[in-house]
């Protein structure tokens, strides 16, 4: 039994301007209530056991990236990727899942700035806590944005990290957790991105 998919969904693929498209908002919406999943595409990546950690694949970008231990790596209707669930805290099922975009925009700074302003449009009282730096153990760069907002009436925390791919692509990477327990969980959803790797990689100075 998993969590249902939330109704935020209906905003995925929002286009924000004329060339960025809103995909971070949704990815990492909260699950309510319980509820079997539709059939998830036959296309998504599957995850690869490891003891008790799991891991998220993507052929195409040469791709992998770990999950906190413990947690479940399962497909999910409308994402073409599986999605990692923790287990459920103040009512939230905390998780991560990742996305991939081809975008008619060119520079990596541009594409974060344009996703930022289109979550500060598109989400109600949502906050932009902090935008910093962020660099994989095998030495990706990327960019990570912390914000908060309450959705489904409940305060949560989001973090979305961005990364550059070869080609005009991108990788975000969405974890979302209740604020009131994001102290705890945050540093399992760092550690948890910088086992990121991508053969397909764009290198940043």
């Amino acid at each position: 039994m998993l969590p249902r998919f939330a109704p935020s969904a209906l905003v995925l693929g929002r286009r924000v301007g004329a060339a960025f498209v809103l995909c971070c908002a949704v990815l990492g919406a909260p699950f309510l209530g319980v509820a079997d999943p539709a059939p998830a595409s036959t296309n998504a990546p599957a995850s690869t056991p490891a003891g008790d950690a799991q891991t998220i694949k993507d052929e195409e970008l040469g791709l992998a990236l770990g999950v906190p231990r413990g947690w479940k790596v399962q497909a999910f209707p409308h994402s073409r990727f599986p999605m990692a669930f923790g287990p459920q805290v103040d009512g939230v099922t905390p998780n991560i899942n990742l996305n991939t975009e081809q975008s008619d925009v060119g520079d990596f700074v541009k594409y974060v700035d344009g996703n930022q302003g289109g979550l500060l449009r598109d989400i109600k009282e949502c906050k932009i806590l902090l935008r910093e730096d962020f660099v994989t153990t095998s030495g990706l760069k990327g960019i990570k944005v912390t914000t908060e907002s309450t959705q489904f009436n409940m305060l949560l925390r989001q973090l979305f990290y961005f990364f550059a791919a070869q080609d005009r692509k991108y990788v975000i990477i969405t974890a979302t957790a209740p604020s009131s327990s994001i102290d705890k969980l945050e540093p399992q959803f760092d550690e948890a991105v910088r086992t990121l790797t991508m053969v397909k990689a764009l290198e940043r100075k």
